[in-house]
């Protein structure tokens, strides 16, 4: 595979495979591509961009899989990876395997921007720009966005990214904006937020009923331990060595309505179909169906959507480079329709 830095790496392995002429290749800065079972072979091109480390392309993901924190789609601003910049030019990355024995020709990427939303249409999405590229068979190609990113105030620039690649035709997109059953989408809905010992931080979110019926809607938060650091911190601080992985799950946190417009979407052909295909009431998965730390149910009417504030108050007992995250979800009955991730970094 093709690192952005030229650089030609085994898409099994993740170690040097070379150019082809004996030249060997250093070791992507974005760490390695690593794989759990064999990935899909076919004699036409078969891209994938993966939702999460080891993802080789099956789909649809298991129900209540994090679907939303993808390892290839990131920015990189004057702040550095992954901490967009509003009012200035981002430059967004794709970084997309074919496990296909058919050079991918003419692959189509395009990137797109959302508003902080816990769950995606077609309808919210904001097309940043197109890229064109060959992939050859059994590599990886990070491709870089050709336009560049200028985040809106109004979000802080901290919108969510989507990136699809395809080749029309051979290997076309089968569910545009749904990583959940195309593995040619990679969503990135994930925060990053640096705050102090006892310091409260606030994230807005929108959430939405994309069902053509009037229901309530469920938003959660799911605080995550862990033993390692997440992918967002551990790309935006590569060069730190004073973090400690979130193992304690110790931010104190609340779900509010703020008084504001409820809107309306336009219907979502990508939902009502996730809906349909849904899997059996309960079956949530990857821990979901833990209690939450705290939770917000709110009556919506059909194709309708409104403002959710996340509140964290981290404790004073904190020290400089600990850090927290939380997965905050968006449930429609059982079934989880979306989220949006949020890592806390204590400066």
């Amino acid at each position: 595979m093709t690192t952005n830095e030229g650089t030609t790496v085994n898409p099994v392995t993740g170690g040097p495979a070379g150019d082809g002429k004996g030249n060997k290749g250093g070791p992507s800065p974005f760490g390695p591509i690593g794989v759990r079972g064999n990935p899909k072979q076919t004699y036409s091109p078969w891209l994938v961009v993966r939702y999460a480390p080891g993802d080789i392309g099956d789909r649809p993901v298991a129900p209540g899989t994090v679907f939303w924190e993808s390892p290839d789609v990131w920015v990189v601003s004057s702040l550095g990876v992954n901490q967009p910049v509003p009012g200035e030019a981002n430059h967004v990355y794709a970084r997309v395997t074919n496990y296909g024995l058919q050079q991918a020709n003419g692959t189509v990427v395009k990137f797109w921007w959302v508003n902080p939303s816990l769950a995606i249409s077609e309808a919210d999405a904001n097309l940043i720009g197109i890229a064109f590229v060959n992939i050859p068979s059994l590599r990886t190609v990070v491709v870089p966005c050709p336009d560049p990113w200028i985040p809106v105030e109004e979000n802080g620039g901290h919108e969510c990214l989507l990136a699809e690649a395809y080749v029309p035709g051979l290997d076309p997109l089968t569910d545009p904006m749904d990583p959940v059953t195309d593995r040619h989408v990679g969503q990135k809905n994930e925060q990053l937020v640096t705050v102090s010992a006892g310091q409260l931080f606030h994230v807005g979110l929108t959430a939405a009923n994309l069902s053509p019926l009037a229901q309530a809607a469920t938003i959660e938060v799911h605080p995550v331990v862990a033993d390692t650091l997440p992918g967002l911190i551990a790309g935006r601080f590569a060069e730190s060595h004073e973090l400690r992985p979130p193992i304690r799950a110790g931010v104190s946190v609340a779900l509010d309505e703020p008084r504001g417009e409820r809107l309306f979407l336009p219907p979502s052909r990508l939902f009502a179909r996730r809906l349909l295909d849904a899997g059996l009431p309960g079956e949530t998965g990857d821990g979901f169906c833990q209690a939450p730390q705290a939770a917000h149910t709110v009556d919506l009417a059909a194709w309708e959507s409104m403002t959710v504030e996340l509140r964290g108050l981290v404790p004073a007992t904190a020290r400089a480079g600990d850090t927290f995250l939380l997965r905050v979800l968006e449930r429609l009955g059982t079934v989880v329709i979306g989220g949006y991730t949020v890592a806390v970094v204590i400066a």
